[in-house]
């Protein structure tokens, strides 16, 4: 068995044989029903293996040649399983948001049939785990067993990097607001409060207030929860970012600006959308981008108004304005 992974290198997927029926399970819903075991599904894996399997911390799921699942370890149902839920007979991917996206499935399955690749892939996902909060997981996913020269049985190895992931972009946009910071007269206490109330008046509305924002992804409805609370409580700082292209002469100027000096202030939102763009959580561009918009329709820099789903302000940009 070659040890070459390769990582999403499939360029079309036009040529592969109809005996490849991993894309019918691929589009299934997630709430499919539930594939029949066989009677004994751990027969692929050897005695020793047994004995171990549910001693190792890290989250293992064996899969069968369509990527259902067969069995899972201790630590795979600690990491990710809600209770009450069966996993056994389910597609691998509906585990995953990351698969949603149609292409990013396909490539899946098209590196995993790929000889080239030693049939096997990985790459970062993300997900929803217990209590439903985001996670970032690293997956490697390997042959375990060949039947016709074609894998019978796969191993996922899935390896949580979320407080890793966190830990990164925090501290990279840190010195993003940082840089901000020095030519605003805002404090640092200022910004601690914004964060504070922010958290605060969200955890009010904790499981009472589901919104749908359509700007950004068209399926993008959430329920405040955790994860929600959690992020505004450390995006709201990121408010003014925009400000850090706004000349000193406009922030710092005492009196009344003029039509023209307000009308560069005024960028400040869109800036900072822009500068947080490739933030992780589009929490943050949000906030960013429309935290001076007004329920009434009179705010800037787009004018939003009231809640509607493609129009209105995004719920945490409300919180912060």
């Amino acid at each position: 068995m070659s040890d070459k992974v390769l990582l999403n290198n499939a360029k079309s997927f036009d040529d592969f044989d109809d005996e490849f029926e991993l894309l019918e399970v691929i589009d299934e819903e997630v709430t499919a029903e539930v594939e029949p075991l066989p009677e004994e599904s751990d027969s692929c894996i050897s005695s020793l293996w047994l004995e171990q399997k549910n001693r190792l911390e890290i989250p293992l799921v064996l899969l069968d040649s369509k990527l259902i699942i067969r069995w899972r370890n201790d630590a795979f149902r600690a990491f990710r399983e809600t209770e009450g839920l069966e996993y056994n007979g389910r597609p691998f991917h509906a585990l995953f948001s990351s698969f949603a996206d149609p292409v990013y499935r396909e490539n899946l399955i098209a590196t995993l049939k790929n000889p080239e690749s030693g049939y096997g892939w990985k790459d970062r996902v993300v997900g929803r785990g217990q209590e439903h909060r985001q996670f970032v997981a690293d997956i490697n996913i390997l042959p375990l067993e060949y039947k016709e020269k074609a894998p019978e049985w796969y191993l996922a190895v899935i390896t949580d990097v979320t407080e890793h992931q966190k830990s990164i972009i925090k501290a990279n946009f840190e010195s993003i607001l940082k840089a901000s910071l020095l030519k605003d007269e805002d404090t640092g206490n200022h910004i601690k409060r914004v964060n504070a109330y922010s958290q605060t008046i969200a955890s009010e509305l904790k499981g009472k207030y589901q919104w749908t924002y359509f700007v950004d992804n068209p399926d993008d409805t959430m329920l405040v929860d955790d994860d929600f609370i959690e992020n505004i409580g450390l995006l709201a700082a990121f408010h003014d970012v925009g400000k850090i292209g706004t000349p000193e002469s406009i922030l710092l100027k005492n009196g009344e600006l003029n039509d023209d000096e307000w009308a560069v202030m005024k960028e400040h939102p869109a800036n900072g959308a822009l500068i947080l763009d490739s933030h992780p959580v589009p929490m943050a561009k949000r906030i960013a981008r429309s935290h001076h918009e007004r329920w009434d329709g009179t705010g800037y820099p787009y004018s939003l108004e009231g809640d509607d789903p493609k129009w209105g302000i995004p719920l945490s940009a409300r919180i912060v304005a």
